[in-house]
């Protein structure tokens, strides 16, 4: 009696090619389960990779709660440096204003009003706090954030001393020409000193507003992925085991079926 060998190498590779996808796709359904052996195995692994995803959650929880902590401070912080620069455009106008037809009172008076600044952006610098800490005396100045284990972050301008004195700002006097000049001068850096430390805190809100987002992604990942291996039964487990058991030996069988229609001495070898 002959032997007779399956010709039609095109369907049976296209056949083996659909198998291995299906025990690939099988694999990685498995992949989220822990192996198959004994159900009272099964039942102990699940539950240990449930607790070390409890753990995970837990630290992505904690790191962005410090995240919204540090986005919070600066956003404090922030406002405050904006009101310190309203306050130094409102002095910058008032020397803008001045002109030599003024009269004394009239020069007295935009005196007034600029001191009037000068205190208001002292006392901002002072008394701006956040949880009970000043944040724009200086004493908070080069801060460092520990997001996690592995992420933190370093301020350099962000709390920094705000005072008028700090910023640059050493008298003002109006009561010459010279003296609004110079006052004018000084209130031009300052407010691009202001500027500048609004600019890098936006870039560290940016940078924790990025981790929260990073967490949130992370953690719903292991939610979903600690939820499809919570619904898998062990029963559902060890059929789909099997399942990628047989469909491995099936594709073996093809591929000898197509080497045999290559060689039919090959195949005579091997049976």
């Amino acid at each position: 009696m002959g032997i007779e060998f399956n010709s039609d190498l095109s369907s049976l590779s296209l056949n083996n090619v659909l198998k291995t996808e299906k025990s690939t796709s099988l694999f990685k359904r498995l992949s989220n389960s822990l192996k198959i052996s004994e159900e009272k195995d099964y039942s102990t692994d699940v539950e240990v990779s449930k607790n070390e995803n409890q753990k995970k959650l837990k630290d992505y929880a904690i790191s962005s709660e410090q995240a919204q902590s540090a986005v919070n401070e600066l956003s404090v912080a922030n406002s405050a440096l904006g009101e310190i620069r309203d306050n130094l455009f409102s002095v910058k106008n008032l020397l803008k204003s001045i002109s030599d037809e003024e009269d004394d009172d009239q020069r007295k008076e935009k005196q007034k009003e600029i001191d009037k600044n000068i205190e208001d952006i002292d006392r901002i610098a002072r008394e701006t706090s956040f949880e009970d800490r000043k944040i724009l005396d200086g004493s908070q100045e080069g801060k460092s954030y520990e997001v996690d284990s592995s992420t933190s972050y370093q301020t350099e301008k962000a709390y920094k001393d705000a005072s008028s004195s700090s910023l640059g700002i050493t008298s003002s006097d109006i009561s010459t020409s010279e003296n609004a000049e110079e006052l004018s001068r000084q209130t031009d850096e300052a407010i691009e000193e202001v500027e500048a430390r609004n600019a890098e805190i936006s870039e560290a809100e940016e940078f924790f507003t990025k981790t929260i987002n990073k967490n949130e992604v992370a953690a719903q990942n292991i939610v979903s992925a600690q939820s499809y291996t919570s619904s898998m039964s062990y029963d559902t487990a060890k059929i789909l085991s099997e399942q990628v058991q047989e469909d491995i030996v099936g594709s073996s069988a093809s591929s000898l079926d197509v080497q045999a229609n290559q060689s039919p001495n090959i195949a005579i070898d091997l049976l």
